[in-house]
C-alpha cells in the first residue's frame, strides 16, 4: 500500500516537472501576467510553435525550430518589448559583457543581433542595476547557450529538420 503511494507521489512529480508552465516562476505579479499575455501574442501573430523557451527577471526568449525564428520579450522603459527575428536572416550575432569602468564590474550581459538589411537588435541577460548581483555567473551561461542555439541554427538550418540541443 505505501509502496503504490510512493510510487504516485513520484508519478505527479515526474509529470508536474515535465509539464510546469514556464512562466511559474514570475507569478504572482501584474508583471508576469503580462509578459506571459504578450508572449502569446508574439505567438499568435507570428504563427510560431515555440520549442525552446527561458524565462526568467521579466524577460523570454524562445525559438521556433521548425521556422528558424528567434522570439524575446524583455521588460523595458516600464513597457514590454517584443521581437521576432529570423535567423536565416542574421549576418552575425555575439554576445557582449559590457564593462563599468569606475567599479571595474561587468554592468550587463548582452546579446546582440545583426540581422542583414535592418536594424541591430538586441536582448539584455543581465543588468547590474535590475538583476541580482549573485544572478551573473548563471545569466552569463544561459546568454553562452542561447549565443551556441543560435550559432546552431543558424549555420544548419534545414527546416525539414529538427533539432535538438544538447549542451
Amino acid at each position: 500500500m505505501y509502496t503504490f503511494l510512493i510510487i504516485m507521489l513520484l508519478l505527479a512529480s515526474l509529470l508536474y516537472i515535465l509539464y510546469r508552465n514556464p512562466f511559474e516562476e514570475t507569478k504572482g505579479s501584474n508583471k508576469a501576467f503580462e509578459l506571459e499575455r504578450s508572449f502569446t501574442q508574439l505567438l499568435r501573430k507570428h504563427k510560431l510553435s515555440i520549442d525552446e523557451v527561458a524565462v526568467f527577471n521579466s524577460k523570454v526568449i524562445g525559438l521556433d525550430k521548425k521556422k528558424g525564428k528567434l522570439i524575446w520579450i524583455e521588460y523595458v522603459d516600464n513597457a514590454f518589448q517584443q521581437n521576432c527575428i529570423a535567423l536565416n536572416e542574421l549576418e552575425s550575432h555575439k554576445i557582449t559583457k559590457v564593462l563599468n569602468g569606475i567599479e571595474g564590474c561587468f554592468s550587463k550581459i548582452v546579446m546582440e543581433l545583426f540581422p542583414r538589411d535592418q536594424k541591430p537588435a538586441s536582448f539584455t541577460f543581465y543588468d547590474r542595476y535590475k538583476d541580482d548581483k549573485s544572478a551573473f555567473s548563471y545569466l552569463l551561461d544561459k546568454a553562452k547557450y542561447w549565443d551556441a542555439i543560435i550559432h546552431l541554427h543558424v549555420n544548419t538550418y534545414n527546416p525539414k529538420h529538427s533539432f535538438e540541443y544538447v549542451l
